[in-house]
Formats: C-alpha cells, structure tokens, sequence
C-alpha cells in the first residue's frame, strides 16, 4: 500500500477520535443523539421511533470503535465485525436522513477499507461522502474528500481519476482562499510524481510534476517551483532532450539561488554537468560538477558528493588523467559502498574496469573489477548495465585471444541490445563478434600452417634417414 493511503487511514481515524475525545464514550454518544434527529412535536410516536432508531445506530456505530480496538490490540488486522456494525448503524442513519452519523461511519468505512487495501470499497464509501457533503453545501470537507478520494484512486493506479479529484478539489480550495491546503495539494502531487519516477513510470511522473508545477507558481511557492523544475529536467535529460533539460535546471538554479537553497544549487550544478556531458561539452560540464562538488562538500552531502566524484572520475578518464580518474573514481567508490549505493558502486566499477584499467591494458584488472559490477547489475536488474559490462568483458577476452570466452559475453550483450533497441551499441557488438570468428580463423589457420611446417620438416628428416640406410 503507498504511503497516500495510510495518510488517508490515519488522518480519517484522527477525525473520529478527535470527535469522540479519546473514547469517552458518553460526551461522543450526547453529540451524536444531539444532532440530526427530526424534528417533530413532543412526545409523539414518530418523535419515539426517531429517538430509537437515533440510539440503535449509535449503539451500532461505538460497539463497532470498539470492535476496531479490540482488534486493533490484538494486531488481528480484519476488522470485519467493526465493517459490519458501522454498516448497519449507516443504513439507519441514512434512514432517519442523520448527515453527522452518515459522516461518521462513511469516514470509518472507508479508512478501514483503504487500509485493509480494500480500495475499491474506500473509493465507494468516500464518493458517498462527497454526496452528503454537497447536499450540506460544506465545501472544504469536500474537498478534504476528493483529495482522500485521489489517493485511493493512485493506490489503484487510476490516474486520470486521480488528477481529476484532485483537479476538483483545487478549485474548491482556490475559491475559499485556502492556501496552505493548496500548497498541501502541490506536495501531493510532487509525491505521487516522484513515486512513478522511482517506479519508472516517466511519463505519467511528468503529469504529475507537470500539475505540481502549475500550482506551485499560482500560490507562488519557489522552492517547490525550483523542485519541480529540476525533477522535469532530469525526466526531460533521460529523454535526451538535452536543451529542454538545460532550460529546466537553469531556471531551477536562478530560482535556487534567490532562496539560497545550497542543496539545490548543488544538485542543479550536478544536473547541468550531466547535461553538458551529454551535449559533448566536456570543459563546461566539469566546471559545473566542480561547483556542486564544493557546495556537496561544504554541506556534507555524500550522495551527491559520491556523484560528482564518479562523473568527474570518467571525464578525467576522457581526457586520458588516468591517475587523477582513478582517484576520484575510488573515492566515489568507497562513498558509494559506505551509502548501500549499489547503483553507483557497479557503475564505479565498470568505469575503473572499462575506462581507467582497460586504457591501462592491465586485463586482469579489468576482468575482477567488470565482472563484481555486472553481478551488481544483475542483482538489480539493470539491463543496460548489464548489456555494457558483457560487452567490455567480451572485447576484453578478444584481446587475451580467449575466442570461447569472447563468444559468450558478445552474444549476451547482442541479445540485450536487441531488447533494449540500442542500435548502434548492437552494431558495434555484432562487429566485435565477427571479429572474434575472423581471429579464430586466422589462428586456426596459423596453427594448420606451423602443424603443416613441422609435418613437412619430419617428412624431409624421414626420408633423409631412410635414404642413409639404403645406401648402407
């Protein structure tokens, strides 16, 4: 279950408890009688049932709170009994027209459903709720509804109807003026967007920081401006969009530094070195990731210092500063291990192996530190990781003249590159296994060459002796 919707759990129960006073039954039980009974003239038979069917869904309504704890104390996490008492204490309220009873058993129902992961029963029980609070005209709990509502709805990965609530309830907090509720709205878009980023969801993330965006400017919020910003460059920078990415994150570091956010002028400084890397700007990108590199430093931030450190490793490695690479790469490496940042430490392993020891033509070295990052990638499913040390590990072995080895690894990384429609990477590989075949080639027919040399030399040498003997 996401985090969105154990928010909705425990924010719905505050609610009621809030209400009830820490369980105190009796002061809960007074509001409740006191409030939507009909009204009708004294001591009349209607005025009795009302008052009746008034107490008999109370007393359904507290027995299923206390069927909730009783559970709850014993970690037997069911809830049914507590389910089916708010039940029928709502099919009552809703018959005697009780809206503050309806209210109560709705947000029970549907925080016990959403946390159960019962989702499409929460979504059903808080639309009924935004019902009763349209016929009470009470708009800004509606709009705490729908906002409940969109986490459901992301919970079953709905997005559409997610953006929608949430859509709705924007509008709602606008026209009342309620800015931090807006601002709250904005952050849970800015979550929701990060979530799919970790999930890969790349496209349906930019929606979401896209949206978030939006309305951090309206309530004119810079550092969630600046945020936003930056997540949209680094979505726009894996999409090799490279210009659209500098855009982003040089409006999120002017933004930054009007703030004096450190962190993020760090981590822009960071993006902007990717950026010119990939835009083949090698001299401007170690500029930026030295800035960040200082600012990381300064701020103890070893995530990122261990970033810059990796990224300025391969540029020195680039610019054939063998040993200054390998220092910041190492360095990098031990950060990377120390943080359990198994991502980075296979990635730091690969760059010694493939760029700094393979230059280096010390092949061993190469073939210890490639082959712990390719078991790294596998273990974490990084396909495209995976694919590059297989590649490297086959042209290593094509160098050593270990064709069966070369073999192995090469097509391994063809077969990937397929998968990942990496077209030039495929072509470049494809060359290196022809390469492996016209090398067998040439050492089988060395070898049939020297085999064919030597018999020729003990042929002549036989005959040499067999024609000493017939002369003797």
């Amino acid at each position: 279950m996401i985090k969105g919707v154990k928010g909705l759990f425990l924010l719905g129960f505050a609610t009621i408890f809030a209400i009830n006073g820490n369980l105190n039954y009796s002061s809960f039980e007074n509001k409740v009688l006191a409030s939507d009974t009909p009204i009708v003239a004294k001591n009349t038979p209607e005025k009795i049932d009302a008052y009746k069917l008034h107490q008999k869904a109370h007393q359904y309504f507290l027995e299923g709170i206390k069927q909730y704890e009783l559970d709850r104390d014993k970690n037997k996490a069911e809830f049914q009994k507590a389910l089916e008492l708010w039940h029928q204490s709502l099919t009552i309220y809703e018959q005697i027209e009780d809206t503050r009873g309806q209210i109560a058993c709705l947000k029970s129902l549907a925080t016990t459903y959403s946390f159960l992961g019962e989702n499409r029963q929460a979504v059903k029980q808080l639309n009924r709720l935004v019902v009763v609070y349209n016929k009470l005209d009470r708009k800004e709990a509606k709009a705490d509804t729908l906002a409940d509502l969109a986490d459901v709805h992301f919970a079953l990965q709905e997005h559409d109807r997610t953006l929608a609530s949430l859509q709705t309830a924007i509008q709602i907090y606008q026209e009342l003026d309620k800015q931090q509720k807006l601002l709250l709205i904005a952050n849970t878009l800015r979550y929701k967007g990060l979530f799919l980023y970790g999930q890969e969801e790349e496209s349906k993330a930019e929606e979401y920081f896209s949206k978030s965006l939006n309305l951090a400017q309206k309530i004119a919020n810079k550092r969630l401006v600046a945020e936003n910003l930056s997540s949209l460059g680094t979505i726009s920078l894996n999409a090799v969009e490279n210009q659209q990415a500098k855009s982003y994150f040089d409006r999120s570091l002017t933004i930054a530094k009007q703030i004096g956010d450190r962190e993020l002028i760090a981590d822009n400084y960071y993006n902007l070195g990717l950026t010119h890397l990939k835009l083949e700007k090698t001299v401007k990108a170690k500029e930026y990731l030295d800035r960040s590199l200082s600012i990381a430093r300064k701020i103890k931030e070893k995530e990122l210092i261990a970033r810059d450190l990796s990224n300025l490793g391969a540029i020195y490695s680039s610019l054939k500063e063998y040993q200054k690479a390998k220092e910041y790469l190492e360095q990098s490496l031990t950060l990377a291990e120390e943080l359990g940042e198994k991502e980075l430490v296979a990635r730091n392993l690969f760059s010694l192996g493939s760029n700094i020891y393979s230059d280096m033509e010390e092949y061993e070295k190469v073939k210890e530190y490639l082959e712990q990052s390719l078991a790294l990638a596998e273990e974490l499913g990084k396909t495209e990781l995976v694919a590059e040390n297989l590649s490297v590990l086959g042209n290593t072995y094509l160098k050593l003249g270990k064709y069966q080895q070369a073999r192995q690894y090469l097509q391994q990384s063809i077969s990937l590159y397929q998968e990942l429609g990496r077209e030039t990477d495929l072509k470049f590989n494809t060359q290196l296994l022809n390469n492996v075949e016209k090398s067998e080639h040439i050492s089988s027919f060395r070898f049939a060459s020297i085999f064919l040399g030597i018999a020729t030399l003990l042929t002549t040498i036989l005959f040499s002796l067999r024609k000493k003997l017939l002369q003797q």
